[in-house]
């Protein structure tokens, strides 16, 4: 009988067509099916919850790649964070970069004011750009206008009294001498740095405010940051840094009738340059030495 029902079934879908087959419904094909389509269920749930897995399996199998799948998602996740977590560090490289660039234009560091090179001075422990004055005594009570000679040998003084305490650079001594042919205007302007002592205390901030007689400080140190004991300096020179006409006979004399002009290491108007024109070159006075 069951023999009958079942060809009847296999002609009946032979008309109706394939689908027909679903309903098919004997013991031996149902029991191969039940156990697999379960797996293939559960395989299904698996792929279904797994998004990076595609669709879920049929049977068993499939099931078990679904779950592959999804540790591959997770993989491709934990991937995806630690190129995150590189493009971050390769970020903070990029920081690391821009910061050494940066330490790399600042000034460097000193601990004393002759521990900086030429052309500039220590301030709160960095070397800043500035072009350096200091004053002489030369001798204990200063010296008397033959003494100086003409500009050459005050420039020597200045660069040995330089060199003695450390200081780089080239020196000149603020003074006019018809014999050398030269003022400082020929050789100290310069309109972009500033005038401080050696311990970088300011003078003036440009040339304009030198020359005018607004100094923010006197000229009132010498080379080892120590206050001057003189009270005159020689110059033959105003404070706009032009010659006078009193320089002691080009600074080769020193009577009492024969004058020079002097300044003052203590005034911050144009007296700093020339506070009396006619000083007798008798007296004992200083030099300025400026960093050009």
């Amino acid at each position: 009988m069951d023999r009958i029902l079942g060809l009847g079934l296999v002609l009946g879908c032979a008309v109706l067509g394939p689908g027909c087959l679903l309903v098919m419904d004997y013991d031996g094909y149902g029991d191969q099916t039940d156990a697999s389509a379960g797996a293939a269920g559960t395989g299904g749930q698996d792929a279904s919850n797994d998004t990076s897995a595609g669709g879920g399996g049929m049977g068993g199998a499939s099931g078990k790649a679904g779950n592959g799948g999804q540790d591959a998602g997770n993989g491709g996740q934990d991937a995806g964070s630690g190129g995150q977590d590189a493009g971050s560090g390769g970020q903070d490289a990029g920081s690391g970069g821009q910061d050494a660039g940066g330490d790399a234009t600042e000034e460097a560091p000193c601990t004393h004011f002759a521990s900086c090179g030429a052309k500039s001075v220590c301030i709160q422990g960095q070397c800043q750009p500035a072009l350096r004055v200091f004053a002489i005594d030369v001798a204990a009570d200063g010296v008397i206008g033959a003494y100086i000679g003409d500009n050459q040998s005050a420039d020597t003084l200045c660069n040995q009294e330089a060199k003695s305490n450390g200081l780089q650079g080239q020196w000149r001594a603020w003074l006019s001498s018809a014999s050398d042919g030269g003022t400082p205007y020929e050789w100290a302007k310069n309109e972009t740095l500033p005038r401080m002592l050696v311990d970088g205390t300011l003078v003036a901030a440009t040339w304009g405010e030198l020359v005018t007689g607004q100094l923010v400080n006197p000229i009132s140190k010498n080379p080892a940051g120590a206050f001057v004991a003189v009270a005159c300096i020689w110059t033959g020179t105003l404070c706009d840094s032009s010659a006078t006409a009193f320089n002691c006979d080009n600074f080769s004399k020193s009577d009492a009738g024969v004058m020079g002009t002097s300044g003052s290491p203590t005034l911050t108007d144009c007296g700093w340059s020339s506070v009396t024109l006619q000083t007798p070159c008798s007296a004992k006075c200083g030099l300025y030495c400026f960093e050009y």
